[in-house]
């Protein structure tokens, strides 16, 4: 009944819980305020006092290993998202300029649901990296195309519906053949 109570009388209030960006030995990180400042003022002079300052005294450090998967491949949705973030561009941009690279052979059908590739696929991945690797404008770094990960993270029959992911086709780029967008 007490929680509930408490649950029900609760009044939300702001408060500032400032994070600094800190650097040692060349290694970023983020340093947490612990406490919950309730006044604007106070919060921006925190601030302020710890720019102005050379070193800070850190009370506690955590160092926490984290493996982080590798992104999946994109559908059109991920893409739109991805192109807004990066550039601004509305979904519809997006999907105009995906609809043209694929008229143009650029890309994979790019109308599509699915952040997989089917199975069967596998066997023309390292002929299609190799082609890839060869177009100076992807920048692409040295890929080990005999010790590839063929991870069913990427590969799923299950998962691809209509069309699978959108991919980069192996045609030849010319970049002056491409607009800026």
């Amino acid at each position: 009944v007490r929680r509930y109570l408490d649950h029900i009388n609760f009044v939300p209030t702001t408060f500032w819980q400032p994070d600094l960006v800190l650097e040692a030995d060349k290694i970023e990180f983020i340093a947490k305020y612990q406490k919950a400042i309730h006044d604007e003022a106070e919060a921006t002079a925190l601030v302020k006092s710890f720019k102005s300052k050379k070193t800070v005294d850190v009370a506690k450090a955590e160092k926490k290993n984290k493996t982080e998967q590798p992104p999946l491949l994109y559908d059109l949705t991920n893409l739109q998202k991805r192109c807004n973030s990066l550039f601004g561009y509305t979904a519809q941009k997006t999907l105009d300029i995906a609809q043209k690279l694929y008229e143009a052979k650029r890309i994979t059908y790019p109308r599509t649901e699915s952040r997989h590739l089917t199975n069967d696929m596998k066997k023309g991945i390292p002929a299609q990296l190799k082609k890839l690797m060869l177009i100076p404008l992807l920048k692409t770094e040295s890929i080990n195309l005999e010790n590839l990960n063929y991870s069913s993270r990427y590969f799923n029959n299950a998962k691809v519906t209509d069309h699978h992911a959108i991919i980069p086709s192996t045609q030849h780029v010319n970049p002056e053949s491409l607009s800026k967008d």
